[in-house]
Parts: structure tokens; C-alpha cells; sequence
């Protein structure tokens, strides 16, 4: 199996996305290219293109376009555009991939970019920016985190940590000058310090589940035609937890059994629950130490067998075996050094 890292960068190490490949036994760097912090991928439905978004913490950030032969896996830049906002952060695309859709995490900003179907290009179309007087009345400043859109593609989820809230936009794929009506169709507010960052649709698109990264907690909520109500909150360590939360990525294994998150800060542990079949809501079963040090994103292949995790701080992925019986995971021993990944999306 092959898989991209995405990578922070410095002037020692500019290599900012690698293909890899991975036979159980064996991690190996096939290719990387130089671009600067490539801190969130996205891939087209066929693989032959690849976005990242350019997290260079300035106002001038970027979305970068890939060709991706995967016969020779190499990586050619169609080209560049604006964010249009500070520090983009995530990247996702609309069900069709004909659109892309850009969290600027201090930019307070969402961005939609076009994607030409014939070269695989980015364009801008739309930025909505996160008024806070018009979702609250104190001091806090949006940090957008997250966008993804609804399973039948009518909807844009936006998880805002800095405004602990989800917006939800109606999106028209057709309109190709506004598809995102700039008033939120709805909102749900999380308590104070929640910090929504990750969201993550469950396998039959009817609950939405959500890692809060300040407080270190996960939700379920219900999801009916752009409505959301929240019907579970879980902490992700114990009541004596006393230290530093910083939960960040969430996933669910394929067979919608498992959902696991990741917590850095002091933890540096995945933790794993069970998923209950008939209501969609979460049990933990154990928590489980990473061997590494900032486990920001992790990634699980399409069998729901292994688990790569990537360590931003102690600069390494590493590889857990997925118990498909258990929802345990179990390190095999599988160390790739590599600087600053922050990102892993398998082929």
C-alpha cells in the first residue's frame, strides 16, 4: 500500500510531501518534493491530483495542486493560489471534487477554490469570513479548523475551535460564483473551551462526531437535514487528569466498529472506543501510549489493519496493528523518521 506525508519545513529540511509505501514489514520514502509546510492533504477520488494547503503563518499562505503519476509515484505542481487567509490548516473536497474547501485557522477565513476538471487547477471562488458579533457577544476570535460537507453534498460542516461552534451552510455545487450562502443555515454552540477542531460523518451518514482539542473531548451528534443536536460528550482521560489536553484527529475504522482520536499535549495517547451499532454512541475501551511525542494525525488503511500515526514533536510515523475483534491497537515496531509530519493520507 502507498501513502503521502505531509510535512512542516525549514531551511534543512524542505521536503514538505512524501509517497511512501508499506508492505506490513517495511515503511519506505519513494519520493519526496519540496513545499513548504504541507500540513493537510487532500486527493481527488481517482488519485491523479493532490492538494495541500501551504501553512506558512502569513497572510500570504497558499493551496498548492499536484499531478500524481502513480505508476512512477512522482509528483508534478500544477500551481498555486491564495488562502485567503492565515494559516490554512485543513482541506477537504466537495462530493464530486469539483470544489475544494480551505481552513484558515488564524485567518478566521474559509475559502472555496474551484478545481479545473481537465488539469486539475485550483482557482478561487468564494472566502466567507466568521463574524463574531454575529455568533457571540464576547471576545473570542473564530479560528476555523475544519470544513466538510454533508453526505448527500447539500451542506458545508464548519467546526470553528476559536467560537466553540459548528456552522452549517447550505452549498450549491452549481453555482459556480457563491456556492456557499453566506448566512449560516444553522449553528450549534459547544461549552466554553471546547474547541471543536476535527469533524467526521459516521459510516451511514446520520451522526457526526467531533473532537474537542482544548478540553480534550469527543462528541455524537444527530444530523438531520442540516440540524445538529449533540446527544453524548465524553472526556478523553480520566476524572484525575490533571495535565495538558491537546486533542487534535479523529477516525473511524471501516467497518464503523471503532472510532479512535488522538490526544498530544501531556498524553501523547490514542484513545479508543467502541462504536454501538444501533445508536451510534461511544464506550471507550482503553488508551493506548503512541511511542512518540505530538501524535497529531493519523490515518487508517482501507482493510482497517494498521494505523499510522504521525509524530510532529519527535519527528517519526509510526505503525499500530488495528485488533478488529478488541478495537486494540498494538505497536509493531515500524519506525519512519521524517521531520515535522503532520499528516498522512493513504492512496
Amino acid at each position: 500500500m502507498f501513502f503521502f506525508i505531509g510535512s512542516y519545513t525549514d531551511t534543512q529540511n524542505p521536503f514538505g510531501l512524501s509517497v511512501c509505501s508499506f508492505d506490513g514489514n517495511e515503511i519506505t520514502i519513494l519520493n519526496s518534493i519540496a513545499v513548504e509546510n504541507a500540513s493537510y492533504i487532500a486527493l481527488s477520488e481517482n488519485r491523479k491530483n493532490v492538494y495541500v494547503v501551504n501553512e506558512n503563518h502569513t497572510e500570504e499562505d497558499k493551496v498548492t495542486a499536484f499531478i500524481f503519476d502513480d505508476q512512477n509515484k512522482q509528483l508534478t505542481c500544477i500551481n498555486s493560489v491564495p488562502s485567503n487567509g492565515a494559516d490554512p490548516c485543513y482541506l477537504s473536497l466537495s462530493r464530486t471534487g469539483a470544489m475544494a474547501f480551505v481552513s484558515n485557522y488564524s485567518g478566521g477565513s474559509l475559502s472555496v477554490l474551484n478545481i479545473d476538471q481537465l488539469t486539475g487547477g485550483v482557482s478561487n471562488i468564494q472566502t466567507l469570513i466568521h463574524e463574531v458579533p454575529k455568533i457571540n457577544s464576547g471576545i473570542l476570535r473564530s479560528h476555523i479548523h475544519s470544513a466538510i460537507t454533508s453526505p448527500d453534498g447539500k451542506f458545508l460542516l464548519v467546526a470553528d475551535l476559536g467560537l466553540d461552534s459548528i456552522m452549517v451552510y447550505k452549498f450549491d455545487e452549481n453555482n459556480i460564483r457563491e456556492p456557499l450562502i453566506s448566512d449560516f443555515h444553522s449553528l450549534i454552540k459547544f461549552s466554553t473551551g471546547t474547541g471543536p477542531r476535527h469533524i467526521l460523518f459516521s459510516n451511514d451518514g446520520c451522526l457526526l462526531y467531533v473532537v474537542g482539542e482544548l478540553d480534550g473531548s469527543v462528541h455524537v451528534l444527530s444530523w438531520d437535514s442540516g440540524q445538529l443536536s449533540i446527544i453524548q460528550s465524553l472526556k478523553l482521560m480520566s476524572e484525575d487528569y490533571d495535565e495538558r489536553n491537546s486533542a487534535a484527529d479523529i477516525q473511524i475504522t471501516p467497518n464503523g466498529d471503532f472510532l479512535y482520536v488522538s490526544n498530544r499535549g501531556d498524553a501523547n495517547q490514542i484513545i479508543a472506543f467502541k462504536i454501538d451499532k444501533a445508536f451510534g454512541t461511544l464506550r471507550i475501551i482503553d488508551r493506548f501510549s503512541t511511542g512518540g511525542i505530538g501524535p497529531r494525525n493519523f490515518a487508517i488503511d482501507s482493510d482497517g489493519k494498521f494505523m499510522l500515526v504521525a509524530h510532529q514533536n519527535s519527528h517519526d510515523v509510526r505503525v499500530f496493528q488495528i485488533n478488529n475483534i478488541t478495537g486494540s491497537i498494538n505497536d509493531v515496531g515500524l519506525v519512519l523518521k521524517i521531520n515535522s509530519p503532520v499528516c498522512i493520507k493513504f492512496i
